[in-house]
């Protein structure tokens, strides 16, 4: 199972998630974020990191500044709000995951779900066992690599592991949960779910 780590802020973070080979190493570009570092420092942070692609999340729909981040910090995915067009998302000069909640997958058109290449589910305070019995998110799942920001328990991981044959587009997006303060994840929590998913 993929994970995509978020709102790193930090070389320490970002080297951990690239030691484990997460999917992805994500950081945000909004200005109003705690967690935004700027196009210098998460290049500095970036350089001693290999083996992972990196992404960036975004608040506004920019598509100038979207496509000036991706160049400059070779990001390969975009992270992008809810709301985009088919045609921006086609102009968008990486790969394209639009943040959605559960409530808005049934607005998603076909064509917006086909200038997409991923989605993340944004649910902090839903249960994510509870998600995947839904059965339109079941369908998104057959068609598009998701990425789950919802509630589970160490206890879930081993049910998890047995619903990825059936649902091998599932991944988790682990970002502000388990940290020991703002921005500095839990690395003995991250150890054990990568253990139980191993």
């Amino acid at each position: 199972m993929q994970i995509y780590l978020t709102d790193i802020n930090n070389l320490t973070d970002a080297r951990f998630g690239a030691a484990q080979g997460f999917w992805a190493l994500g950081f945000n570009f909004d200005a109003q974020n705690p967690n935004y570092l700027g196009y210098e420092t998460t290049n500095e942070i970036t350089a001693w990191t290999t083996g992972c692609q990196l992404a960036g999340s975004f608040a506004l729909p920019i598509l100038e500044l979207i496509n000036d981040a991706v160049a400059l910090c070779k990001l390969g995915v975009a992270e992008l709000p809810f709301g985009f067009s088919a045609q921006e998302l086609r102009q968008v000069r990486c790969q394209k995951m639009l943040r959605v909640l559960p409530t808005e997958l049934p607005k998603l058109s076909a064509e917006v779900l086909a200038a997409t290449d991923f989605l993340r589910i944004n649910a902090p305070d839903a249960e994510l066992l509870e998600l995947l019995q839904v059965p339109e998110i079941q369908g998104i799942l057959r068609q598009k690599m998701a990425f789950f920001d919802a509630k589970f328990s160490l206890n879930d991981l081993q049910k998890l592991k047995e619903m990825e044959a059936g649902l091998p587009n599932l991944g988790l997006c682990l970002s502000a949960g388990g940290e020991q303060e703002p921005g500095i994840k839990d690395y003995d929590y991250l150890s054990q779910i990568i253990d139980a998913l191993g």
